[in-house]
């Protein structure tokens, strides 16, 4: 584990590999870094792109015939999204 940065001698943000985990949220300071190094690693692995595939796959439309049924105490009842 590479510890990334540190508050009173105790990692905050840490990375192991593609895996980055912070104790506090980045975005809500003005600094940037930590998004670019994220979006860098992000794309240095493909892992945009693979996300962009997988949503675009499962990408389906459903008109309201179509949405499942679930039958509760004896009658369907729709499940909408």
């Amino acid at each position: 584990v590479e510890v990334l940065a540190e508050r009173n001698g105790k990692p905050v943000l840490v990375q192991q590999g593609r895996v980055m985990a912070a104790t506090f949220h980045p975005e809500l300071t003005d600094d940037t870094k930590i998004h670019e190094r994220f979006v860098k690693l992000a794309s240095e692995t493909g892992g945009a792109k693979k996300l962009e595939n997988r949503n675009s796959k499962n990408e389906t439309r459903r008109t309201k015939s179509e949405e499942p049924e679930e039958k509760s105490a004896n009658r369907k009842v729709k499940i909408g999204r």
